[in-house]
C-alpha cells in the first residue's frame, strides 16, 4: 500500500473519530435539563409602566351595573339627553370601578384601583330597561321623561372577561399589583400582547 493511499485512509479516520466525538457531547447536551425560562411577570421590574392582558376575577366585592343590572368589577354609563327638538341638553358620564384580579397563564395580576380610563366603546343595552334608566337620571336630577328621547350607552368589565390593563406595577415579592402613575390612571383596553414594560 503506497503512502498516498495510508494517507488518504488517515485522514478518513481523523474526520470519523471527530464525527463521533461531536455526535456523543450534542447527545449529552440534549440530556442535560434546560435551565429555567423566567415568565413574562417574572421580567416586570418595580414601578416600571407594563401592559398586562388576562381574564378578570373579582375579589373582595363586585359592583351592579346601573342599566343592565349586571355583575361586574367596573362600569361607565354615557347618555346623552335630547328634548323632543333633539337639541341636546347634557351629556353624562360616569364610571365606577373596585379592584379586582387579572388571571395570566403566568400568575393572578391584582389590578388596584377604584377609577380607569377605558378604551373600550360603551354599548345601547337591549333590550333597554327604562325603569332603570330613570332611576339613574333621577340620580342626577334629571326629569325621567327625559328617557324617551335620550340616548343611553354602558359598559361593564365582568368576570372572565379578557381584557388588557396598563398601569404602574408595584413588585411586593411575589405579588405584583397596577396602580395609577401618578395623574395617569389604570388603562382598560381590549387584549393586547402579553406584557409589554416600559422602565419609567
Amino acid at each position: 500500500m503506497t503512502w498516498p493511499v495510508l494517507l488518504v485512509f488517515a485522514i478518513g479516520g481523523l474526520a470519523l473519530v471527530g464525527a463521533v466525538v461531536k455526535f456523543v457531547e450534542a447527545s449529552q447536551g440534549r440530556r442535560r435539563d434546560p435551565e429555567p425560562q423566567r415568565s413574562s411577570l417574572d421580567a416586570i421590574e418595580d414601578r416600571s409602566i407594563v401592559t398586562i392582558t388576562g381574564t378578570v376575577c373579582k375579589r373582595d366585592s363586585t359592583l351592579v351595573a346601573p342599566l343592565s343590572a349586571r355583575t361586574c368589577v367596573a362600569w361607565e354609563v354615557h347618555a346623552n339627553l335630547f328634548e323632543r327638538t333633539r337639541a341636546l341638553i347634557a351629556q353624562i358620564v360616569e364610571q365606577q370601578m373596585v379592584p379586582f384580579e387579572l388571571v395570566t397563564p403566568f400568575g393572578a395580576v391584582r389590578i388596584d384601583g377604584t377609577e380607569a380610563d377605558s378604551t373600550i366603546p360603551p354599548t345601547p343595552v337591549l333590550p333597554r330597561r327604562h325603569e332603570r334608566e330613570a332611576a339613574f337620571l333621577r340620580e342626577h336630577d334629571r326629569d325621567p321623561a327625559l328617557i324617551h328621547t335620550s340616548d343611553f350607552a354602558e359598559l361593564t368589565i365582568s368576570e372572565d372577561m379578557l381584557i388588557a390593563v396598563q398601569g404602574m406595577a408595584i413588585v411586593e415579592g411575589t405579588t405584583i399589583r397596577l396602580v395609577a402613575n401618578g395623574e395617569q390612571p389604570l388603562q382598560i383596553g381590549p387584549p393586547r400582547r402579553m406584557v409589554v414594560v416600559r422602565n419609567c
